[in-house]
């Protein structure tokens, strides 16, 4: 029955989402960019599909209302690095239902050709018009304070529901099965938009706009803190540095204030504990040279990514095929772990429900982001991928708009993030990098405002 009914639901809303955009255009960007943000954290069928449905429909009204002219008409330099990116990975999934003999991971292969078709949608500017700065600032910190509001609710419900203060927060990240909401290193993705966001719409002539901005930012730190999520404060602290100049001494003395206030009101002792908490915030960029006791199992999995690829002259070159990283990754991880985690066990205490990912009887291993493209795509797919990241990196130095050091800290920020989770399928993530994405149109709107 919750099956039919949620089947139920994402055709409803799927249909919604495509009548919409095919009857009014100019919906385009902003129903893509709510979807993106409220569809990082809720399930779906069991899985996080909520931004993907979003995505597919909105690709699907856009072609229902008709594209005037070629497609590839728009395509430039740095869209056919995408592409062929896409193109490359969209048959590494299909080697890897042929490996796996798994239909389930045609998912990708979907994913993949969605976003191949959305490049080529949002090619076609004057059609789907990116929204108005202001418009955009209060389109995200809306969405944003929303999606806060529910992710922190749904903590205080599952610490509620199973009876574990502070530990049943974070049930979800430790079910066998899963729960409602995706782990806290993903549920806090849309920080990296919403925090730059904020700051530059903290110096907005609009007070409606500056007291958004401010609430935003108020959210992500009491989510930080609630989550106990250390790449929050990482993606916080560097996004304030990188935009100090851009907001002012003012502004910069009130972001301060806002964090004094929320670190005073969760922290015990908090001036004792000031040094331990940056010390600890600072620790976790360094997870793969330099890990501590939380971090030392990703950089674990990092090395027997490598073990694996060095094992196998095909997997080196070419990969093993999407999602073939799960089985081909066990017997190297179960090898590292034994070696140096002899104790350790992924287990809250008292819940059997939870899984241990190094007991002997797994027959799979999820792994972070880099590591899983590494094994599934081979030296070629990610060199491919990482092209994508730095050719934006170019495109932002180029552009010297008043904004450069801020996107040039999201665009490394979304790198980084691939050794700390696994964030393939987070479709936000590609509408920040992608040509003509999110950061692409900032910087128009930035080079307009110059101008004007």
């Amino acid at each position: 029955m919750q099956i039919f009914i949620e089947i139920l639901a994402a055709a409803v809303l799927g249909m919604i989402v495509a009548v919409s955009v095919a009857k009014r255009p100019r919906w385009f960007w902003p129903i893509l960019i709510i979807g993106s943000i409220l569809g990082t954290g809720p399930r779906l069928f069991g899985y996080f599909f909520w931004d993907e449905l979003i995505m597919g429909a909105v690709i699907l009204g856009a072609l229902a209302g008709g594209i005037p002219g070629n497609l590839f008409r728009s395509v430039n330099d740095r869209m056919v690095c995408f592409l062929i990116w896409i193109g490359y990975i969209f048959i590494e999934s299909f080697v890897g239902i042929a490996i796996n003999n798994d239909l389930r991971i045609i998912r990708w292969s979907l994913f993949y050709l969605m976003l191949g078709m959305l490049l080529l949608v949002i090619g076609k500017e004057q059609r789907f018009p990116f929204p108005e700065k202001r418009s955009f600032f209060v389109l995200v910190l809306m969405t944003t304070t929303l999606y806060y509001i529910g992710y922190l609710l749904h903590g205080m419900a599952l610490e509620y529901w199973f009876g574990v203060p502070k530990l049943g927060r974070f049930m979800d990240q430790f079910m066998k099965e899963g729960f409602l909401w995706s782990g806290s290193a993903i549920a806090v993705f849309p920080t990296l938009l919403a925090m730059p966001v904020a700051a530059f719409g903290i110096r907005e002539d609009s007070v409606g706009v500056r007291v958004l901005a401010v609430i935003s930012i108020m959210l992500m730190m009491i989510t930080a803190f609630y989550y106990d999520s250390r790449i929050s404060w990482v993606v916080i602290f560097f996004i304030f540095f990188a935009s100090i100049k851009k907001i002012g001494l003012t502004r910069v003395a009130l972001v301060i204030s806002i964090f004094g206030v929320v670190y005073m009101s969760y922290i015990p002792q908090p001036l004792e504990r000031l040094g331990e908490f940056f010390y600890g915030t600072f620790e976790s960029t360094q997870a793969l040279w330099s890990p501590g006791k939380s971090d030392v199992t990703r950089k674990l999995q990092f090395e027997a990514s490598m073990h694996r690829l060095l094992d196998n002259p095909k997997t080196f070159m070419v990969g093993d095929g999407i999602y073939s990283h799960r089985y081909t990754i066990l017997p190297h991880i179960q090898e590292l772990h034994k070696l140096y985690l002899p104790e350790q066990r992924f287990l809250i205490p008292g819940h059997k429900e939870t899984r241990d990912d190094t007991a002997d009887d797994i027959t799979l291993f999820r792994t972070t982001a880099f590591s899983a493209l590494l094994i599934d795509t081979g030296i070629i797919g990610i060199m491919l991928y990482t092209l994508n990241f730095i050719f934006m990196g170019l495109k932002v130095l180029r552009s010297r708009t008043s904004g450069t050091w801020i996107f040039l800290a999201v665009i490394f920020l979304a790198y980084m993030w691939h050794f700390n989770n696994n964030i393939c399928d987070v479709v936000l993530l590609y509408l920040l990098i992608m040509p003509n994405g999110i950061i692409e149109q900032l910087i128009n709107q930035e080079r307009k405002a110059a101008h004007s």
